[in-house]
């Protein structure tokens, strides 16, 4: 009687062991699981921020090149490595102009 008291204790010790063994390797494959999930769902919200980024400096880039398109270019001609003449700006006061009004104001005060 002993015996078979002895053998299924000893049964019954393993089947808890085993059992235990079971669930800390299911624990640890789904903790591994989870993990994957969390990292594989960082890696979605990073993919959108960085196509998200891709589409602004697209959408900037468009608009520079429609405000180039509109802006109106001028002849330089180059007089040095530092300066130029610039072609005549339409409806603009000459320097000659600007300084003679300075001085008119100037003496009236």
């Amino acid at each position: 009687m002993r015996e078979i008291e002895r053998e299924k204790a000893r049964q019954a010790v393993e089947r808890a062991t085993r059992e235990a063994r079971e669930r800390e390797a299911y624990e640890a494959c789904d903790k591994e699981a989870t993990e994957a999930r969390l990292k594989s769902g960082r890696a979605v919200v990073q993919r959108a921020q960085v196509e998200a980024r891709e589409r602004a400096a697209i959408d900037a880039k468009g608009r520079a090149e429609r405000a180039a398109g509109a802006r109106q270019r001028y002849e330089v001609i180059p007089l040095s490595p530092n300066s130029g003449l610039n072609e005549w700006f339409p409806n603009c006061d000459t320097l000659h102009q600007l300084i003679r009004e300075y001085n008119a104001a100037k003496r009236r005060n």
